[in-house]
């Protein structure tokens, strides 16, 4: 049998578990005396972890065991699969990117095996930096030690109220036979694994000690489970402390002999601790609903909790559970988050006094914090769906963002309603303002306190994990924009869904991608253009490097010219290939949607600056070629057969007269854009077709001045295959070569139909 087992989950850690292998190569402690299970946690990094575990298992084959997962169960699932195997007689969880001490092995195993300890629990050093040079700090001299006789009356109960001890795992020596008396277990898949393990063994320890000597080298560094991922799982660490409650109760006969400890230690962990990392520790902040969650839980898992001999111990808490009570509102909740972070100053304050801690300043409330997404939502009378698309925020996965409501002096109720949406929850916030919609986003971006903003539209919704989505790319790649595709839901008045394109947009794009560098952006501006994921402003943007890039206010595609004047400043984009955003096309409902069912007029001018500012865009950056330019152009005439197709929504502002004035008219714009001058061929025929079906829908109005270019679409239209001569063709060569048609719309039709008479 080894003396000592060592267990190291493995994740991803290529670039550091070799250096964690070698401070235990270098134990005082004989290797051979040393057991070392490495459990690679299914790393997806090319094979490289692997790679260096089987490296490490070659030097010391008789020390080294690996193992390889297929499925990721994160550190917790490691440890209990590395437990399965060891056979140790003491043994130890160390992360794969710390260190232990060279003395660490043999200094605990002597000093448990003399005093007959299950446990030794150590101190461990913070160390910011990466000791690429192997070298570790000097082990501080042990000042404090206590040995604890846990059967003595009221000793357990210390440990099992948290007063003495704590509940983390690689800070301890354990016995590997108390390991199998206890049956202990980690949590699996989550980032809040150990109290499950730990807590449990305070009831079978017969003796144990504490000494403050630093035996464990915490490498603390960016990209690490404890600094990435803790605050966006919060909810995690209930659902653990709550596996726990029920694991104690499985044990009936510790339960009720412990029941007072027990049920302070739920109120403790499962809802003191929770409440009080989401507003302190990880800037994130639950939902009322949530709460509720937590509340029911603590009452119903803790049977007379308010009579729990603890409280009067502790009457700080006694104040907290007084708190509780039904149907609790915002701002009772806003009462118990208080409480929460007053113990927490308390504790602080007082283990100062002790020379134990550092008195640390008094947390911000929510309302004075950052949040990572500002929603910006303009709205005016709209109090039918308004309070829907909010809904969807507040319903989001990801809490920490704020939610900026830019009321238009609305007509009807949608100000109060505004309001008390804003009142229910300190996250959202209303400005009124009587600007147009993107002026209004302008107003909201620039009273903004989140790092990144979005805009959600006051008749759409999000999906809830939009934000969750934005927020992970966000800290896993630091991106400046994240990207994703929206759906068109076609709805009812009443926002039923009619039809949607969700499988349509979806395969247009559908696969996740990163783009991380400036160059690799560049390359790639065609790409993000032609699949349409830059025609709208509901992507997630680094607010310090367009704060100075207004939204054009004039026309209805500013966020398309936001877009492209954006462009050059983002370095990095990520792409999540999933609709997280709904945009709602309402089927014979008047007054919704700015840019759907409306002529305003001056859509030709605007396409022709979408036009303008994409060429100018990659020729100032050198990335212009063909392909780009014909992209460029198509993208005009798709947009020129639009403008066309909208004409019929001029009805009251244009006549028939006019609307096809305009359309040959602009096709010249458009013939002035290839460098023969002309249309192709099946431009023309585009504009036909598009001029003869808005003269159908238009039966019976005059022509005037355009009479011969109309009589000319109709009679190019009526050829038919069967008798193809059988045409007018001087009313095609009047249509061609008219005054009010200066692009010859139609001529290589005619000179068509001219050579084949001549043949």
């Amino acid at each position: 049998m080894k003396k000592v087992s060592v267990i190291i989950p493995c994740h991803n850690v290529s670039e550091w578990v070799y250096q964690s292998w070698k401070s235990i190569k270098n134990q005082t402690m004989d290797l051979s005396e040393i057991e070392c299970i490495f459990v690679d946690d299914a790393s997806d990094d090319e094979g490289k972890t692997w790679e260096i575990l089987q490296i490490i298992e070659k030097e010391a084959p008789e020390s080294v065991m690996i193992i390889q997962l297929d499925e990721n169960v994160r550190q917790g699932g490691a440890r209990n699969v590395g437990m399965s195997y060891m056979s140790g007689e003491y043994m130890l969880f160390l992360d794969a990117d710390d260190l232990y001490r060279p003395e660490t092995c043999q200094e605990l195993y002597d000093y448990a095996v003399s005093n007959d300890l299950d446990i030794v629990q150590f101190g461990h050093e913070i160390v910011i930096r990466d000791l690429s040079d192997d070298s570790i700090p000097p082990k501080k001299p042990r000042k404090e030690e206590v040995i604890c006789n846990l059967n003595e009356a009221g000793v357990r109960e210390l440990f099992l109220t948290g007063v003495a001890g704590d509940y983390g795992c690689t800070n301890k020596f354990y016995r590997s036979s108390l390991l199998k008396k206890t049956q202990s277990y980690f949590a699996e898949k989550v980032v809040y694994e150990e109290p499950l393990f730990v807590y449990p063994i305070f009831f079978y320890i017969n003796k144990m000690a504490i000494v403050d000597a630093e035996y464990y080298i915490w490498r603390k560094r960016k990209g690490s489970t404890m600094t990435s991922e803790l605050g966006s799982r919060i909810m995690e660490h209930p659902l653990v402390q709550l596996e726990l409650m029920h694991d104690i109760k499985a044990r009936s006969e510790l339960y009720y002999r412990f029941k007072d400890e027990v049920d302070f230690h739920f109120l403790n962990s499962y809802f003191y601790e929770t409440i009080l990392f989401s507003s302190l520790n990880y800037g994130t902040r639950l939902y009322t609903s949530q709460c509720e969650e937590l509340k029911d839980n603590l009452l119903a898992e803790t049977d007379g909790l308010k009579e729990n001999r603890y409280l009067d111990e502790r009457p700080v808490f006694k104040e907290l559970t007084d708190l509780l009570s039904d149907n609790m509102s915002f701002a009772d909740w806003k009462r118990v988050q208080d409480k929460c972070l007053k113990i927490y100053m308390a504790d602080h304050k007082d283990a100062a006094s002790r020379g134990e801690g550092i008195v640390m300043d008094e947390p911000e409330s929510y309302e004075d914090s950052f949040p990572l997404i500002s929603v910006i939502m303009p709205v005016r009378n709209n109090e039918k769906y308004f309070p829907v698309a909010v809904q969807s925020v507040i319903d989001q996965e990801y809490p920490n963002w704020e939610l900026i409501i830019l009321e238009g002096i609305s007509t009807d109720n949608t100000a109060q309603v505004a309001k008390e949406l804003a009142a229910r929850d300190t996250r959202i916030r209303v400005i009124t303002s009587g600007e147009w919609i993107y002026e209004k986003i302008n107003i909201g971006v620039n009273a903004s306190k989140g790092e990144y903003f979005t805009v959600l539209n006051s008749d759409d919704k999000f999906t809830s994990d939009a934000l969750l989505i934005a927020a992970n790319f966000i800290k896993k790649y630091n991106v400046d924009l994240v990207l994703y595709p929206v759906a068109t839901v076609y709805c009812d008045k009443d926002q039923n869904v009619l039809q949607d394109d969700i499988k349509r947009i979806e395969s247009t794009v559908d696969h996740e991608f990163v783009l991380r560098t400036f160059d690799d952006m560049k390359k790639n501006w065609i790409n993000l253009l032609a699949s349409g994921l830059l025609n709208n402003q509901t992507n997630v943007y680094k607010k310090e490097l367009v704060k100075d890039i207004r939204f054009r206010n004039d026309v209805y595609g500013g966020d398309y010219l936001f877009n492209l004047a954006s462009l050059p400043r983002f370095s990095s984009a990520a792409y999540y290939p999933k609709v997280t955003y709904l945009f709602h096309q309402y089927v014979n409902v008047d007054g919704m949607n700015a840019s759907v069912g409306k002529y305003y007029g001056y859509e030709h001018r605007m396409f022709n600056e979408f036009y303008h500012r994409a060429l100018q865009l990659f020729a100032l950056h050198d990335v212009i070629d063909e392909d780009k330019l014909k992209y460029i152009l198509d993208k005009r005439v798709s947009d020129f057969s639009y403008e066309i197709r909208i004409m019929k929504y001029a009805a009251g502002k244009l006549s028939l007269e006019e609307m096809i004035h305009n359309i040959f008219s602009y096709a010249a714009d458009i013939a002035s854009l290839y460098p023969s001058g002309k249309l192709p061929k099946d431009t023309e025929i585009m504009v036909i077709y598009e001029t003869k079906s808005l003269m159908d829908s238009f039966d019976g109005e005059s022509y005037g001045k355009m009479d011969k270019v109309a009589r000319g679409v109709k009679e190019i239209l009526s050829i038919s295959k069967e008798d193809p001569f059988n045409i007018d063709i001087k009313c095609i060569q009047e249509m061609v070569f008219d005054y009010n048609n200066p692009a010859r719309v139609g001529e290589s039709i005619y000179n068509d139909i001219v050579n084949a008479f001549k043949r």
